[in-house]
């Protein structure tokens, strides 16, 4: 199957384009750096990453680059104005038809480079713009109508979040061009460059004693990289199925579960294609048919149980969201036999 007729057939399939998506992501190792060839999108980004390290990149900027990257070829809309990583696709067939004419191989070839130079260049501009929005983090709007994927200070939590761009966003238009700019105009004027820290914006309690040592970054880096950190410095003692991705792919793996949580549109299979697990290794480690009183609860589940159980303002959280009686049954031990 040619490369430019997997790109015209997810652009055009309204049922099976998750499916073509993933035999993309799958077979076709297409993406190079200037000393790696025949790379999977996954393998170019993990390599990307890596040479941003090497450049003196924080591993703040270097996993939004990641995740916003990641989006740009691997995301479909859930709703009108989500984003669409087929708008991708297109755009890298439109530029071949720009070009003179050739053979079908030649064609091929074309493409090829299209694409990865349009994965160079959105990695290099997230990077950027990571940086560009140093105490930050992005945050998934879901308003009526869809979504806007924002940048807001770490200082606002999750509830906050919502909230505060409710009060001063004033009446959203998803159909307006340059909405998402107007809005986030709005929280850069607000907010600035120094927004304040996250213990003075809701008066966080100390944390107890860390179940591990990333515990303390909590506040700094999030969740999803608190967890992703400990996953890959403990790489050697998960699951054969998991440990064999190695610690920079379970990094990325657990980003890309979180990332996808985060929104109205979680696939499990996708998730699991993209990163070569099958369904049964996905489900244990972080599968979404799973309940609290189950002795079977996935290990990422488990993971995040214990760090939300440990730091008394997500105690806080998770009350005031109705789980916390869900997470204190995962972290309590079970009678032998129960």
């Amino acid at each position: 199957m040619s490369l430019r007729f997997i790109c015209e057939l997810m652009v055009a399939s309204r049922d099976n384009h998750h499916t073509v998506l993933s035999y993309f992501h799958n077979s076709r190792p297409i993406f190079s750096t200037y000393d790696d060839h025949e790379l999977l999108f996954v393998q170019l980004i993990h390599r990307l990453a890596k040479d941003a390290a090497y450049d003196g990149w924080s591993q703040r900027d270097i996993d939004t680059a990641v995740s916003l990257t990641t989006d740009k070829f691997t995301r479909f809309p859930d709703k009108p104005g989500d984003l669409d990583c087929r708008k991708t696709f297109q755009a890298a067939l439109d530029v071949l038809a720009s070009k003179p004419s050739t053979d079908a191989l030649s064609q091929e070839l074309a493409l090829a480079s299209i694409l990865n130079a349009l994965a160079h260049k959105q990695f290099s501009l997230s990077l950027r713009e990571a940086r560009r929005s140093g105490e930050r983090t992005r945050y998934v709007w879901q308003i009526s109508g869809g979504e806007l994927r924002l940048l807001l200070p770490r200082s606002l939590s999750g509830v906050q979040r919502g909230e505060w761009l409710h009060r001063n966003a004033g009446s959203v238009d998803l159909s307006r061009t340059g909405e998402r700019e107007r809005v986030q105009g709005i929280v850069d004027a607000a907010f600035g460059a120094e927004p304040v820290s996250l213990d003075e914006a809701v008066g966080v309690s100390s944390a107890g004693d860390a179940p591990w040592r990333a515990l303390d970054r909590v506040g700094e880096v999030g969740l999803a990289t608190c967890l992703a950190d400990e996953k890959a410095d403990t790489v050697e003692r998960l699951r054969p199925s998991i440990r064999r991705l190695g610690a920079d792919t379970v990094r990325a793996l657990v980003h890309a579960i979180f990332e996808g949580i985060g929104t109205t549109q979680y696939r499990e299979g996708d998730i699991a294609a993209m990163f070569g697990l099958d369904a049964a290794s996905f489900s244990r480690f972080a599968g979404s048919r799973w309940s609290a009183d189950s002795n079977r609860v996935p290990d990422l589940w488990c993971n995040l149980a214990k760090l939300l159980s440990a730091k008394p303002h997500f105690i806080e959280l998770c009350q005031d969201a109705g789980v916390w009686e869900s997470v204190q049954k995962v972290v309590t031990p079970r009678p032998i036999g129960s």
